[in-house]
């Protein structure tokens, strides 16, 4: 049974997961424990230690087999960690996405922009 691991700021949309099941034979989603979620989501851009990399990683070894995919997003330097981390130990992903952007001028001064992403497919950090 492939499994997903999810390195990833949101939850996954239905297209997201429908995709992984479709494409990729993912079966099961794992999100990580609500304190490693935090450490990922809510990285101190003043600090660039890797100790709560390790914590998370460590976390994940202990489950990933090599025929399963970890999603990876997020901040820069902890994907980019990361996947140098587990390029020989999983299969790593990003969720390739289509941007709309609406802009909207509020006054002379000020515009409001918003950004609507739709999930097209999982692509490979290697392919």
């Amino acid at each position: 049974m492939k499994k997903m691991y999810l390195l990833f700021s949101h939850q996954l949309t239905q297209e997201q997961i429908n995709d992984a099941k479709e494409n990729l034979q993912v079966e099961d989603f794992v999100y990580l424990p609500n304190e490693l979620q935090e450490y990922w989501s809510n990285v101190n851009p003043n600090n660039q230690s890797k100790d709560r990399l390790i914590k998370i990683w460590k976390y994940l070894d202990k489950l990933i087999k090599k025929d399963d995919y970890i999603l990876i997003q997020g901040e820069c330097y902890y994907v980019y960690q990361s996947i140098e981390y587990f390029k020989n130990k999983a299969n790593l992903v990003y969720s390739s996405t289509e941007r709309i952007v609406i802009e909207k001028t509020l006054n002379n001064d000020e515009v409001k922009k918003q950004s609507i992403f739709k999930h097209i497919k999982y692509k490979s950090f290697f392919d």
